[in-house]
């Protein structure tokens, strides 16, 4: 099947380096397809078009899913008399831009023209963007479209009609300020105009796209700076209701004072940006409003570097993702599945029957250990304690503003010589010590970048890149398998269930990578786990440029918390949201699939690089648990408290007896 237009478009709009689609308005971006897709129905001779009128001539489907839909759309349609305009159609189709460009992405990967990372973001595949020619289609490979254009513009070559209905959508659109600098608009905008007159195919569509484009919108009101506070305490602020039920606050903050309004965190005053829409508005522009890199420098700066990855923004934070994401993905981790599952077995084998345990301890345990085997090949875990307390020193100490190195300066001091020892020994390891033939690993990926270009990734940065892995999943993934543990141990028929999967599909003494993708009850038991308790119901972000959201001014330097999980608990979104039901993720409800409600990791361009591999990990430990242990909780009618230091985090009063090994 040949590119439609909407996926040349797509292509042509396509930001190589920021993997995604330029930065536009949703709304011109929904016409410009929406005229594309028009366009197409023409040159099929599927609808004819006049100056005032669109006319339905064929309505024969042409096995084409980006065209159809609109083709059976306008054939349902009645036609009363001067009512089935261009422009009406131009509108009622923009209401499927989304789908459109959906499915136009979607068409593109499996055509071998884009790739997916595992965040999300599309970009060209290599051998695409080297070539400039798409894969050959019936022997024939064709020329990269964006190439093409370019060619037109600044040569004096005869465009083919193709790329004159292009050149004008775009132009109609107002899309080449996204292509093209100020300057190189000004070389050739002559050209442009040229070749838009020579449009004589789609010029009623073109010409309703630049109508609809130009219309004046109605004036916005002026946005409002006098933004709602949630109110507090003397000296705590809302210190109380975050810790003691960050959830239950945020939700009940968003339903009386909007998706806006500010908090108090002891001296620090935050901006709070919570439900549906400010998690669409963030998923789609939260890297050109909000930037990591004040908030998280504090970090970095404690493991004398100059800027960590989760502090990084712009290109900068997009190419470090891209040079070493495939060490966090879910590959990753299969390929030590193994080991991985190891490390869960001799966690086992150190309980005694009788033995009553904190279930987060112990999955603080069992995952860093698993996290240390999949990025350096091995656990590591006399690092743990070391590692546990410097985490949360200092990011309490960025949350609240407080001076942390003054509080424990002695165990501080033991925490960074033992991060210190840890991060020679991985120098080691992987240099002169590593062994012949061991697997290729993510110290290895930041060593490899390092070599081939120390300016991005100088020495005095190798440290954080190194021993993030080791900090990530201390506090978010190990609080998740706790968790889980209470969910299963409340729920005894789920805990039925779940061993009931894991009996039927591990065979043997392992659990290998395609038996764990086929553990669904034990794959959405995680998911709802996550729902119930994302690892981060807050994310921190500074405001890097001034911008406007849901009627308000939000000035740049400002503190923001972007509360991505609110939508969690809203019923609008998640039916009997408090009830814990892993039947929402099925598909008869997909409740998770709704754009930009589900979101236990963040959104956007900061979402979780470790996300991929958090999900198996913990799969992993909870079924080798429940499979292989027989626990109970104590007491057996605990209900779970929450509190929130850096993370959302079970009470202490959590606490599980170990019975024996399970009997089959």
């Amino acid at each position: 099947m040949p590119l439609r237009f909407a996926e040349e478009v797509l292509l042509v709009l396509l930001d190589q380096d920021a993997g995604g689609i330029f930065h536009t308005s949703q709304n011109d971006l929904d016409l410009l397809l929406s005229g594309a897709t028009l366009m197409d129905l023409a040159l099929e001779d599927r609808i004819d078009t006049d100056p005032e009128r669109l006319v339905l001539t064929d309505s024969t489907p042409l096995d084409d899913d980006l065209l159809d839909p609109a083709l059976a759309e306008i054939a349902a349609a009645p036609d009363p008399a001067g009512e089935n305009t261009i422009s009406g159609w131009l509108e009622r189709l923009a209401a499927h831009g989304p789908a459109i460009r959906r499915r136009a992405l979607e068409r593109l990967a499996a055509a071998k023209i884009l790739e997916s990372a595992e965040d999300g973001f599309q970009f060209l595949r290599s051998d695409v963007a080297r070539s400039r020619m798409y894969p050959a289609r019936d022997g024939q490979a064709e020329q990269e479209v964006l190439l093409r254009i370019m060619r037109v513009l600044f040569t004096d070559e005869i465009p083919s009609p193709r790329d004159i209905v292009i050149v004008s959508l775009l132009a109609a659109g107002g899309q080449f300020e996204s292509v093209l600098s100020p300057s190189e608009r000004a070389q050739v905008q002559d050209r442009i105009d040229l070749i838009s007159r020579m449009d004589h195919i789609g010029r009623t569509v073109v010409a309703a796209v630049r109508a609809a484009a130009a219309h004046a919108r109605p004036a916005r009101p002026a946005a409002k700076t006098a933004i709602p506070r949630a109110p507090g305490v003397p000296l705590l602020g809302n210190v109380p209701e975050l810790t003691r039920d960050v959830y239950g606050f945020l939700v009940k903050s968003f339903r009386e004072l909007g998706p806006v309004f500010r908090v108090q965190v002891l001296r620090k005053k935050v901006i709070v940006l919570a439900g549906l829409e400010a998690n669409e508005f963030i998923g789609r522009n939260g890297d050109v409003c909000l930037t990591t890199h004040w908030a998280y420098a504090p970090f970095a700066q404690q493991l004398g570097a100059r800027h960590s990855l989760v502090g990084m923004s712009g290109q900068e934070h997009l190419r470090m993702r891209r040079a070493v994401g495939s060490g966090y993905n879910r590959r990753a981790f299969e390929g030590a599945l193994a080991e991985a599952q190891a490390v869960v077995r001799r966690e086992i084998a150190r309980w005694k029957p009788g033995d009553v345990f904190r279930p987060r301890k112990v999955m603080q345990r069992i995952i860093f250990q698993q996290v240390a085997t999949v990025a350096s090949r091995e656990p590591a875990p006399e690092y743990l304690p070391y590692v546990t307390f410097f985490l949360q020193s200092v990011f309490r100490g960025i949350e609240t503003a407080l001076p942390f190195d003054r509080l424990h300066p002695l165990k501080m001091r033991r925490a960074r010589a033992k991060i210190d020892e840890l991060y020679r020994h991985l120098l080691y390891t992987h240099g002169e010590g590593k062994p012949p033939g061991a697997r290729y690993d993510l110290v290895d990926m930041v060593l490899d970048l390092h070599r081939s270009d120390p300016v991005f990734m100088p020495e005095c940065d190798l440290k954080d890149a190194l021993l993030v892995p080791f900090i990530a999943g201390v506090d978010t993934v190990g609080n998740t398998c706790s968790f889980l543990l209470y969910d299963v141990l409340k729920q005894p028929a789920l805990l039925a269930r779940i061993r009931e999967e894991v009996d039927a599909h591990m065979a043997g003494d392992g659990l290998d990578a395609a038996t764990l993708r086929k553990l669904d009850v034990t794959r959405r038991t995680v998911m709802e786990s996550n729902r119930l308790r994302p690892v981060a119901p807050t994310i921190l972000r500074t405001a890097m440029n001034t911008f406007e959201f849901a009627g308000y001014r939000i000035p740049a330097g400002e503190n923001v918390y972007v509360a991505s999980g609110t939508t969690h608990f809203l019923p609008e979104h998640f039916p009997n949201p408090e009830r814990f039901d892993i039947d929402r993720y099925g598909p008869e409800r997909a409740e998770h699939k709704q754009p930009f409600a589900y979101a236990p990791f963040g959104l956007g361009r900061h979402k979780c690089l470790g996300a991929p591999m958090a999900e198996p990990l913990a799969m992993l430990a909870l079924a080798t648990i429940v499979r292989e242990a027989e626990l109970e909780m104590l007491p057996r009618d605990y209900d779970l408290r929450v509190s929130v230091t850096t993370v959302p985090t079970p009470s202490k009063e959590f606490r599980v007896r170990y019975l024996g090994p399970r009997r089959a």
